[in-house]
């Protein structure tokens, strides 16, 4: 039976990513509704009969949706709000996620092809140990620090510096224990998408660099649109979903470039492999990149199984109203 989906928000968000990774996933799942401020309300639905809801709207909206989703009592349905979850001024509204028993932030970074299959040869011990993690233009501020703690499995970063440039965006340089580096350069770059990854044993790289490296990941594109990855030359092999994406892709991509594309496939497997990266996660992460961006740098210390910040950002709700 497929699963029904209501999707709140009608922006290019749903447009180039949400709605053609659930046009890819047909088979699985139905989009029975789609609510928008001049369109209809989730008020017009009755949530207790969907078993999945999309929200992607702008942050200032999610406190509203929240409450809205909120008047539906014992509802099941699985809830992926957008990263980066809520706007940092709108932190005493985490207490009413946890009204919600099943929520995932829509982080789809874990998931992109090249992502996960550097995440598989790092567990695999491919290069060692991690000692360096560096964004060319690949992704951007939250994403970039979400992916290299997906990397590390740590739940924090201890420092935060920016410095900038005249001519191009700034560079966040991410600090963790043991002295690993995750650098981002910015501005995000649709059409190249590459990064590296340096260890004790060597060195992986994404993307067209003409650099030395002991695995090579490489893209498979036509018109534009992303058709598989390569190791070492070598065609990486196929599963069910990718066959399902590359199935109708053609037919349902809006924006074609790379990054676009590996969104929607990225966005499929989030759907379909479920909950790795908690609102409380999203959160932290835009503090840490945003405070960064505004004062220059942003630091941070362990706390017993947690950290300073995020035991902060944990608690202070309960001392004002949402």
């Amino acid at each position: 039976m497929k699963q029904k989906v209501l999707i709140v928000g009608a922006g290019n968000r749903v447009k180039n990513t949400i709605l053609p990774a659930l046009k890819c996933l047909s088979p699985f799942f139905e989009v029975v509704g789609l609510c928008h401020r001049t369109g209809k309300k989730i008020s017009d639905f009755n949530c207790q009969r969907v078993d999945t809801v999309i929200v992607a709207v702008t942050l200032t909206e999610v406190p509203e949706v929240l409450k809205q989703l909120g008047k539906f009592p014992n509802c099941n349905f699985r809830l992926f709000l957008d990263t980066p979850v809520l706007a940092y001024y709108h932190f005493p509204f985490l207490k009413l996620i946890n009204r919600f028993p099943n929520v995932t932030v829509s982080e789809e970074s874990f998931y992109l092809p090249p992502v996960k299959l550097v995440k598989q040869l790092v567990s695999k011990g491919e290069i060692g140990q991690i000692q360096q993690v560096n964004f060319l233009n690949f992704s951007y501020r939250n994403h970039a620090l979400a992916i290299a703690r997906h990397f590390l499995n740590t739940s924090l970063v201890t420092k935060i510096v920016v410095t900038k440039s005249e001519t191009n965006g700034p560079r966040l340089n991410f600090h963790f224990l043991g002295g690993v580096l995750a650098t981002i350069a910015e501005p995000q770059d649709f059409y190249q998408g590459a990064f590296i990854v340096k260890g004790n044993k060597g060195t992986i790289i994404v993307g067209d660099l003409d650099l030395p490296a002991t695995i090579k990941i490489g893209y498979k594109i036509s018109k534009g649109i992303y058709r598989g990855l390569t190791v070492n030359k070598k065609a990486v092999l196929l599963n069910n979903f990718d066959n399902l994406y590359f199935r109708k892709i053609d037919k349902c991509v809006f924006d074609k470039n790379l990054i676009k594309s590996l969104k929607i496939r990225g966005f499929m497997d989030l759907l379909i492999e479920g909950k790795t990266y908690f609102p409380l996660e999203g959160f932290y992460d835009q503090i840490a990149t945003e405070t960064a961006i505004r004062l220059g740098s942003f630091w941070d210390r362990p706390f017993g199984n947690s950290s300073l910040w995020r035991k902060t950002i944990e608690y202070s709700p309960n001392f004002f109203p949402a």
